[in-house]
């Protein structure tokens, strides 16, 4: 009869694997294949190097931060106070904390989350600098964690619960090496409800309700099992030009950043009606650019 169990747990851990496994599976394919991009933020984009160009005189480096739905669809563009510069570009030292508050504040006007970072490359061609690589390195656990979504997995060595007991009003989870104790604190009026029932005995009330919970939690499987997080983090290079690339990096609780997909995998989405409330005029755009970007 050991044995038997033995084996039937080994299936049911391999069964709960495999389940994980293919929900994980499932989010990778659906969010780190494409960047996903409405085409308001395109046209956005557009406005942002025209006006660059109107109020500097030339082709800029600029940056700005992503905002996506629940679905990691780019929805919007949060433009920093930034130093610009034709060879880079970096947000300004003196309006940190600025930045941060005016980007919870779009955050929370929006609904959308952080997920990702743009930046221009100016006249030259969009790609990944060795920058542009330890910036997002550097930017993943901060945008990955405002994004997240979490992730269920086995624990590494799996293990269910071997039995249930109560001492006093106290339950006990017994597993094959540990074991945990849970303080039970009925509350009061569950008390006065249940206080007729022969069930329980007066006086005793916890501990009676613990030697009844024992009982019926030994007729359910438990098992061990823990949480971990991850996201997509978008990284987009453009310029005067709007041509585009794309790269996309993992956020993981568990592990060090990395890039999982790079190069022409930025998709456009026709533009829907809730967009519609983002779009800027060029006067707007402008006045952002005049107001946040100071030329080094």
């Amino acid at each position: 009869m050991n044995h038997q169990t033995r084996i039937s747990d080994v299936q049911e851990i391999m069964r709960m694997k495999e389940i994980f496994d293919r929900k994980e599976k499932e989010f990778f394919s659906r969010f780190f294949q494409k960047i996903k991009v409405s085409e308001v933020v395109r046209d956005k984009i557009k406005l942002i190097c025209t006006a660059v160009r109107d109020v500097f005189g030339s082709n800029y480096e600029w940056i700005g931060y992503l905002l996506g739905n629940e679905n990691y669809i780019i929805k919007d563009i949060f433009i920093p106070y930034q130093v610009i510069n034709k060879a880079f570009v970096k947000e300004d030292e003196d309006k940190g904390g600025v930045n941060l508050v005016e980007l919870e504040k779009k955050i929370n006007e929006t609904g959308y989350k952080l997920v990702g970072w743009v930046h221009s490359h100016g006249d030259m061609s969009p790609f990944h600098s060795g920058v542009d690589d330890r910036n997002t390195f550097a930017l993943v656990r901060f945008i990955g964690f405002q994004s997240r979504k979490s992730i269920l997995k086995l624990d590494e060595n799996p293990r269910r619960v071997d039995r249930f007991a109560s001492d006093g009003d106290d339950l006990i989870i017994m597993g094959e090496k540990t074991f945990i104790t849970v303080k039970l604190r009925v509350p009061t009026d569950l008390i006065k409800l249940l206080i007729n029932r022969n069930f329980l005995e007066r006086g005793r009330e916890n501990e009676s309700l613990a030697r009844i919970l024992a009982l019926i939690l030994n007729y359910s499987d438990w098992w061990f099992l823990k949480r971990k997080w991850i996201a997509p983090v978008y990284s987009i290079v453009t310029n005067a030009a709007l041509e585009f690339y794309g790269e996309i990096w993992m956020y993981d609780s568990e592990a060090d950043p990395k890039r999982v997909r790079r190069g022409d995998i930025i998709e456009f989405i026709t533009t829907r009606p809730e967009d519609e409330s983002i779009l800027y005029s060029y006067d707007e755009i402008k006045k952002i650019v005049s107001e946040r970007m100071v030329r080094y």
